[in-house]
């Protein structure tokens, strides 16, 4: 019967110790290149910011930005690369008197650890100004307080801690999908200097080197998630705000690279796709988002080109139809968006659609008009162009 009552006592132990495991490698940040001293458990809470650690509107007040939607998230404070050529260091204090500069805390106790934010404490500067928000930060190991100050327009802290949130929000987003590359960032920046400014496209993950000739229209297969600070790239430049979250990329003839998940202002990409449809007469546009600023997936591909087939059967049949409006010669024109002296109204409402305005004018010599489109004023004399001229 004892034997009995251990067995089963041990089943119970092993089954809760691989319980255990499974919750607690599930939030972990990957931290590349940068070991993680840390053996707390992640607190993992509903996160809905597309940001890092960026100031929201306060419903409380009105035109108001605070850090208060962070409150209860966990956040990692990833170490600085020393040995690089812009180091930054997060300062930490005891109490959140830090307005009158406390002296800080040992940093390396601060370190590779994850916090929860379990306050934003408010305080007036003692030199006037607005106030001053203050984050209280608890260890997730032992319950210790300490408290740190963001500064500058993007803070600081963006770009040195990483919410486990954000991280987990990214790894969702991304990991496992894959995606179309449609553009290459280039700042003019010499190309013997890799600036910062050029890590906003994609870095090859082996020799840090950003990819400079990437194939358009490559497919890339997003493959992980991880960190890894800015400033452990050689001459990464001081004014580099950006969360350090990178997402990692594969091509089966490129190899593997990443991408950060912001800009080097700290902000999230928001570049689009310009693209054109039909739309009756005219012409519609619509900005498809490109993920990352970079990339679009394959389900937005197939998007895109089924209506690039219909656009093709759209002027197809339009030309068809104009030819045999207006004969082989007129109906080509029209069909192609073209305006030419001696077309009628009709040609031209068909070729540009309506214009803006109408400006009528009628003497002993006939009756004359200006129609007026965005880029060019068209004139008529009897009912027929007479002119075209750029606005």
């Amino acid at each position: 019967m004892a034997y009995k009552d251990l067995n089963i006592i041990m089943r119970y132990i092993s089954v809760v110790i691989m319980l255990f495991i499974a919750v607690y490698s599930k939030g972990q940040i990957n931290v590349i290149e940068v070991e993680s001293k840390s053996t707390s458990k992640p607190y993992l809470a509903l996160y809905d910011s597309l940001t890092n650690i960026m100031k929201m509107n306060d419903d409380s007040v009105n035109q108001h930005q605070s850090f208060k939607h962070l409150v209860g998230q966990t956040i990692y404070y990833l170490e600085p690369d020393t040995t690089k050529y812009r180091v930054h260091h997060k300062s930490f204090y005891s109490t959140p008197e830090i307005v009158y500069r406390t002296q800080p805390l040992p940093r390396l106790s601060c370190m590779n650890i994850y916090w929860k934010i379990t306050d934003i404490v408010t305080h007036k500067s003692r030199y006037g100004g607005s106030d001053r928000e203050i984050f209280e930060l608890t260890d997730t190991t032992n319950g210790r307080k300490v408290y740190c100050e963001p500064k500058g327009f993007i803070p600081d802290m963006n770009r040195d801690f990483v919410v486990l949130g954000y991280y987990e929000k990214m790894k969702k987003q991304y990991v496992g999908k894959s995606f179309i590359y449609r553009k290459y960032y280039s700042y003019g920046i010499a190309d013997s200097y890799d600036g910062y400014q050029k890590y906003n496209n994609l870095i090859n993950f082996d020799t840090k080197k950003v990819g400079d000739s990437i194939p358009i229209n490559s497919i890339w297969k997003c493959v992980d998630v991880g960190a890894y600070n800015i400033t452990q790239h050689d001459k990464s430049g001081n004014g580099d705000d950006r969360c350090p979250i990178i997402l990692i990329f594969e091509n089966d003839k490129l190899g593997k690279y990443y991408s950060y998940t912001q800009d080097y202002l700290g902000r999230p990409f928001q570049e689009t796709e310009y693209c054109f449809w039909p739309q009756d007469k005219g012409h519609e546009e619509e900005r498809l988002p490109l993920y990352l600023g970079k990339f679009i997936d394959q389900e937005q591909q197939t998007y895109i080109e089924k209506k690039e087939n219909e656009t093709k059967q759209y002027f197809a049949n339009q030309k068809k139809r104009m030819i045999a409006k207006y004969g082989k010669y007129w109906g080509k024109l029209v069909a192609e968006g073209q305006l030419e002296i001696g077309m009628t109204k009709q040609m031209c409402r068909d070729s540009w659609g309506e214009p803006e305005s109408i400006n009528r004018t009628s003497t002993r010599y006939g009756n004359h008009e200006q129609w007026v489109y965005s880029t060019i004023y068209v004139y008529f004399d009897n009912g027929k162009i007479s002119a075209i001229q750029d606005r």
